[in-house]
């Protein structure tokens, strides 16, 4: 599992990793935050097979269903598409424990994820609003840029 502590709004979520098996055909793999619904990216008895090295997961992939990818090594570009979209998550945040999930359908194959990166697009979330001052002026920068409060002489700070 991986905990992001640095929060985004998802507006968009792609995989990148490496995974070497004996036998891909025999692996399920899936993607949850925190205990939440599954998303399957990859299932069992599909038509995979080759060592994953590098392969970006987005569901706009050009390279087609990553259950049909078949080569000695399947590499990105192009990035190929999950079984499942990975727009499940848009929307939530990012903070949290995301699990992946990986389950072998054979016994006494091998192998092992040798890189794991979640790739988020979206917004931070807000937080702009800062801490009163002693003098009653307000710090941070707001959406529109500029510095809120009054000032001592009554106006408003402009933009930081």
């Amino acid at each position: 599992s991986l905990t992001c502590e640095a929060c985004v709004d998802i507006d968009d979520l792609n995989i990148a990793w490496s995974i070497q098996h004996t036998s891909m055909i025999d692996l399920y793999i899936g993607l949850s935050l925190d205990g939440g619904e599954e998303v399957a990216l990859k299932i069992i008895n599909d038509d995979s097979c080759g060592v994953h090295d590098s392969v970006v997961l987005d569901d706009d992939g050009e390279g087609g269903d990553i259950g049909s990818a078949c080569a000695v090594t399947i590499t990105s570009p192009p990035a190929y598409t999950p079984y499942e979209p990975l727009s499940a998550f848009q929307g939530q945040s990012s903070c949290g424990e995301w699990v992946l999930s990986i389950q072998d359908a054979l016994a006494g194959d091998h192998g092992q994820i040798t890189y794991l990166e979640l790739l988020f697009n979206g917004d931070m979330p807000d937080t702009t609003e800062g801490p009163s001052t002693t003098d009653g002026t307000t710090e941070g920068p707001t959406t529109d840029g500029t510095t809120e409060g009054p000032t001592t002489d009554g106006t408003t700070e402009g933009p930081t």
